[in-house]
C-alpha cells in the first residue's frame, strides 16, 4: 500500500512524455506489473492495466469476438452467414453478460451487408445449480449442443453468495471442444490462491485492485 499511496500523491506525469518525471512513472508501472505478475504467477508481459474491471472484461470479450470473426472469416455464404457461439454463465457480472449479450445481437460485427442475415455470433447461457455453480456436465452439454462455440466465460467467485467455480476443470472441458476460456476473478484475487501458470490455462483473467487491497474504486 505504501507504493500505491506514494504513486497516487507524488507521481504526476504522462507515461510516455519526454521528461525526467516520465521515467519515474515508467519505473513505477514496471514495478507494479512485476508485483502483479508475482501475485498471479504469470509473466509481466501478460499483465495489462486498465481503468477497472468493466473495461477489462469489455476489452477482452469484444476484442476476442472481433478477432475470431476477422481471423476465421465469418462471411456471407449464399443466404446465410457462418456463425460462432459464445457461452456464459447465468450469474455473470453485468460487465460480462451485458457485453456478450450485445455482441450476440450485433450485425455490425458481420463482414457481409445483408440486413436479413443473422448476427455472426450467437449466445448461450450456462445454467447454474442452487449453489450458483456451473457443473462440468452442464458445460459439456452446452458445448455438444453448440459445437461452433469459440469462447466460454465463467466468473471465478460469485460476489453475492461466494460460490467458487471449478475453473480449472471447466477450462479443460472448454479447451477439449476447441473453445477459449475467460474468467472474471474480481472477487477471487487476494482471497484465494491464484496460480495462472499451473492452475488456469485461460485466455484472460480479469480482476480489480479495490476488491482485494483497498485500492481506488474502479482500478
Amino acid at each position: 500500500m505504501e507504493g500505491f499511496f506514494h504513486a497516487e500523491s507524488k507521481i504526476y506525469s504522462s507515461f510516455s512524455c519526454a521528461c525526467v518525471q516520465c521515467s519515474v512513472v515508467q519505473a513505477a508501472v514496471s514495478t507494479a506489473r512485476r508485483q502483479v505478475s508475482s501475485l498471479l504467477h504469470c509473466a509481466p508481459s501478460e499483465v495489462t492495466f486498465t481503468s477497472g474491471g468493466t473495461e477489462s472484461n469489455n476489452i477482452v470479450l469484444q476484442g476476442y469476438v472481433r478477432y475470431c470473426i476477422d481471423a476465421y472469416g465469418h462471411h456471407c455464404s449464399q443466404s446465410a452467414c457462418r456463425r460462432g457461439t459464445v457461452l456464459w454463465s447465468s450469474v455473470e457480472h453485468p460487465s460480462v453478460h451485458g457485453v456478450l449479450d450485445a455482441v450476440t445481437h450485433s450485425r455490425s460485427l458481420a463482414t457481409c451487408s445483408s440486413s436479413s442475415s443473422p448476427p455472426p455470433v450467437s449466445g448461450g447461457v450456462l445454467c447454474c445449480g442452487c449453489d450458483c455453480l456451473v457443473s462440468p456436465a452442464e458445460l459439456e452439454r452446452m458445448l455438444v449442443a453448440h459445437p461452433d462455440t469459440f469462447l466460454v466465460s465463467v466468473m471465478h467467485s460469485n460476489n453475492e453468495v461466494g460460490a467458487v467455480q471449478d475453473i480449472k476443470r471447466l477450462c479443460a472441458i472448454a479447451h477439449a471442444h476447441g473453445a477459449a476460456f475467460h474468467t472474471d476473478a474480481s472477487q477471487s484475487v487476494g482471497k484465494v490462491p491464484i496460480d495462472v501458470a499451473t492452475d488456469y490455462s485461460v485466455l484472460s483473467f480479469s480482476f480489480l485492485f479495490h476488491c482485494f487491497f483497498y485500492g481506488e474504486i474502479g482500478c
